[in-house]
């Protein structure tokens, strides 16, 4: 299949685990991302943490995706887009994400907030290259529990904790 690509176990855990990594690099730089303080300061460097949250969220759920599309399927398509891999995956893990997510009490739909966000990490790696018509993608980060649920349901073995809470030792 063309910009298909196929996956043994071993690199399911290796994908889980770098997605795991980039949703702890995005974790660490958020309270940066969002202090008042920093944007009153001026220091540009501290302001731009949220762009390096953005990002790693982004990549983090499209890891996330494609690991799920891989205990699916065994493949996973190529991209970065985050709407195409969550349409890529089966209907019923479509309807289980959407479902758990809207649980959440979010103001959007998952197909919504993926379909909106969906080129965050293309968009914000080089965001001064045309800042003004750049998406604030503030929501996607609810989206990570519910499909790290999903897969823990799917594969015990790649969730073996939460990774989250280790973020203060």
């Amino acid at each position: 299949m063309k910009n298909r690509y196929e996956i043994n176990c071993k690199d399911l855990y290796t994908m889980f685990y770098m997605a795991e990594a980039f949703y702890l690099s995005a974790e660490k730089s958020a309270p940066l991302g969002y202090n008042p303080e920093i944007f009153k300061s001026g220091d540009a460097i501290c302001a731009h943490f949220i762009t390096v949250y953005f990002i790693n969220t982004a990549f983090a759920i499209e890891l996330y995706l494609k690991c799920l599309a891989c205990i699916e399927k065994n493949e996973y398509k190529s991209g970065h887009n985050l709407y195409e891999l969550f349409c890529d995956l089966s209907e019923e893990n479509q309807r289980i994400l959407t479902v758990d997510f809207q649980k959440t009490g979010h103001m959007y739909s998952l197909p919504s907030l993926l379909k909106q966000s969906g080129n965050t990490f293309e968009n914000f790696r080089y965001l001064f290259e045309d800042i003004k018509n750049k998406l604030n993608p503030f929501s996607i980060q609810g989206a990570i529990p519910i499909i790290r649920k999903r897969i823990s349901e799917l594969n015990e073995e790649l969730i073996m904790e939460d990774v989250v809470p280790n973020l203060s030792k």
